[in-house]
């Protein structure tokens, strides 16, 4: 999307920011010393998440994953693509 928006101005994202990946890219720090690292990995955040959870979820998070990869594509596709 930011490259488009780049392109309609005739320039391009790179002339102007560089774009650096955060890993971790967040993390949460309970009171109790405990963190949970949150990762653009799949693999590992699931076994983040399922250090907490349990196997369910991690199944319960490629549910939301799946959930928000659609509401995604449907958001874009209604209002931001317009």
């Amino acid at each position: 999307m930011f490259e488009q928006i780049y392109k309609d101005l005739s320039t391009s994202l790179p002339e102007h920011l560089d774009l650096i990946k955060c890993d971790p890219n967040y993390v949460i720090h309970y009171h109790d010393g405990e963190s949970l690292e949150l990762s653009t990995d799949r693999v590992r955040l699931r076994k983040e998440v399922e250090r907490f959870e349990g196997e369910s979820g991690g199944e319960g998070l490629e549910g939301f994953l799946a959930w928000v990869y659609l509401s995604h594509n449907l958001a874009f596709a209604r209002l931001f693509d317009r």
